[in-house]
């Protein structure tokens, strides 16, 4: 009686413990799944990924924002080439923006099968058997990968409200004029050029949509990636912070050859385990090294414009405060994305550094000497840290950061701000 009572306590806590690796799993990965699923690019980890419904959805997304955004608005900066203000206006506030996202969400869709493979060893480790305090540490990245997605995806879902209150408010006034004059020139949501008479009806009207949904695909598309990678990052930040706490039990006193046998079991474990881990992040570099490379170009281009816009703003004798509120968020925007990733690259490198430290840390004293001299396998494996890169010209950190910032028109315009006696947090 007391064997049976035991064995279903023992069902019950195994139970209990799979039940908490699935809500984990889903807990970490659920918003940028449920987005990335409505964009047609989520990667199933055991679903097809090359379903025709799915392609079909991507592809009409992304020429969704291609048509009625970034040829449209490239045409209209090609015909207003000598007004610079208006070039740099379409530039820092639709084109740019509206291109990064096309990419972003097609890139996704291309390395769909290997990020379809990074999610499986995800599922993967959470299956794993773990002691409480390795729980703790998964259960820990988990929920703070969580915060920083839904911190992106309410930051850029912000800039999509205040974005269709700037463009939709000028369109609406319009509706609402009861001495309407056929002649006047209804504006659009963004600015752009179409090859057909925008202000006939019903061209008028699907243009506005078009663009509209233009902007909310891109939002979505440049939130979801966004957070995709962070998921990612933080999950192999958390197995670090794992395989370190398994290096530093690696010693163990060695007696007999069962003792050492042990011993070069749990060797080959942390050195197979630190090979999954290098793969993971090299899979991962893969996956979004290229589409950072083209993100970071137009990005650092764009701060230098938002800064030149932010300053011919306040030089205006007129200054429209709702325009003033949106530069300075779509501004902050940008800066939080960058440090985004620079913050997390940071933090896993710190992380695969402190595995080196962890050998030296370690009981290594209590080894035998040939045995001892295993553990510089180990150390010379982990001195080379886990770095992403922007297509492989420069890694994610927290200086290049820095140098991104100084590069900007930012250090200009903190001379506007203290002359409208403005206090700069920095």
């Amino acid at each position: 009686m007391t064997v049976e009572i035991a064995e279903d306590s023992m069902e019950r806590i195994v139970a209990l413990s799979d039940d908490q690796n699935v809500d984990g799993y889903n807990h970490a990965i659920g918003p940028c799944r449920f987005f990335l699923r409505l964009l047609g690019t989520w990667p199933d980890p055991y679903g097809n990924v090359d379903s025709w419904t799915t392609s079909a959805r991507c592809l009409v997304i992304t020429a969704t924002m291609f048509l009625f955004a970034t040829i449209s608005q490239t045409v209209k900066m090609a015909l207003s080439y000598k007004d610079l203000n208006l070039v740099t206006e379409i530039l820092t506030n639709c084109n740019i923006p509206t291109t990064i996202a096309t990419i972003k969400i097609a890139s996704i869709w291309y390395y769909r099968w290997v990020l379809r493979d990074l999610v499986r060893q995800i599922i993967e480790d959470w299956e794993m058997s773990h002691d409480r305090h390795e729980s703790a540490i998964m259960w820990r990245s988990a929920k703070i990968s969580r915060i920083f997605s839904i911190g992106c995806m309410f930051m850029t879902e912000g800039t999509l409200l205040t974005q269709c209150v700037v463009g939709l408010f000028r369109p609406i006034s319009y509706a609402f004029k009861t001495d309407l004059n056929q002649s006047i020139e209804w504006p659009l949501y963004m600015k752009g050029s179409f090859p057909y008479d925008v202000q006939s009806s019903p061209n008028y009207e699907l243009s506005i949509l078009g663009q509209l949904l233009s902007n909310v695909f891109a939002s979505t598309s440049f939130s979801s990636a966004d957070s995709f990678f962070i998921v990612l990052m933080f999950h192999l930040i958390g197995q670090l912070s794992i395989l370190k706490l398994t290096i530093l039990d690696l010693p163990s006193k060695i007696e007999n050859s069962d003792d050492r046998s042990k011993f070069i079991d749990r060797f080959a474990f942390v050195h197979m385990r630190h090979n999954r881990l290098w793969r993971f992040s090299m899979a991962i570099e893969e996956s979004f090294n290229t589409m950072f490379l083209i993100q970071m170009i137009p990005c650092i281009f764009a701060l230098c414009t938002q800064g030149y816009q932010l300053i011919m703003i306040m030089d205006a004798d007129n200054v429209s405060l709702m325009e003033l509120i949106f530069m300075i968020y779509f501004l902050v925007l940008f800066l939080f994305t960058i440090f985004t990733y620079c913050y997390v690259t940071e933090i896993l490198r710190c992380k695969s550094l402190e595995l080196s430290y962890a050998v030296y840390d370690c009981d290594w004293t209590i080894l035998p000497a040939k045995e001892a001299r295993i553990l510089l396998l180990i150390l010379v494996r982990t001195q080379h840290p886990f770095e992403i890169t922007a297509g492989k010209f420069a890694s994610f950190s927290l200086p290049f950061y820095c140098r991104v910032g100084a590069f900007s028109y930012f250090s200009k315009f903190s001379y506007k701000v203290k002359y409208f006696k403005l206090i700069l947090p920095f």
